[in-house]
């Protein structure tokens, strides 16, 4: 649930109540966390065929060239992207990128199609509540720390 301070009407400050039951949940496991942050970073590294072809590990009976055709798709995605920031524009890139693995065939990890998501959910929560938010610049911080945290977990403590 968010409350927003929004506009003034007669002097007098009103408030917008938004209130979200996504009924999306995951629970992800050391490796899948992982996983999810290598994908993520992958495409902030514009790295995109790497990005598709971690969408697909684990994936049984996908077609060799369907995923290298997939992957293909994913490294222009990306390339195009370089005139925008991939993340401000995440919840249209997670509509393009189903629609990539659907015309090719391939099977996406459930838990980032599930992620995706539901990020591409709060992303419009977000956008909607302040539209000057930057959501790349909020979550590259976020991705790095995850990152450090899962390959030196002895040593990252906070």
């Amino acid at each position: 649930m968010l409350v927003r301070r929004d506009f003034v009407v007669s002097g007098d400050v009103c408030v917008r109540l938004y209130c979200s039951n996504l009924g999306m949940a995951v629970e992800l496991d050391r490796n899948n966390h992982s996983k999810m942050i290598d994908i993520c970073l992958a495409f902030f590294k514009s790295e995109g065929y790497k990005a598709g072809k971690l969408m697909c590990d684990g994936q049984t009976n996908l077609s060799t060239e369907a995923v290298h055709l997939f992957c293909k798709d994913i490294e222009e995605l990306v390339k195009e992207s370089h005139n925008t920031t991939f993340f401000d524009k995440f919840g249209s890139y997670v509509t393009d990128i189903c629609g990539m693995a659907c015309s090719h065939r391939v099977k996406l990890n459930e838990q980032f199609v599930t992620m995706a998501m539901a990020i591409k959910v709060l992303e419009g929560i977000a956008l909607n509540l302040n539209p000057e938010l930057e959501l790349c610049n909020e979550a590259i911080p976020v991705l790095l720390k995850a990152q450090l945290k899962s390959a030196m977990p002895g040593f990252y403590k906070r």
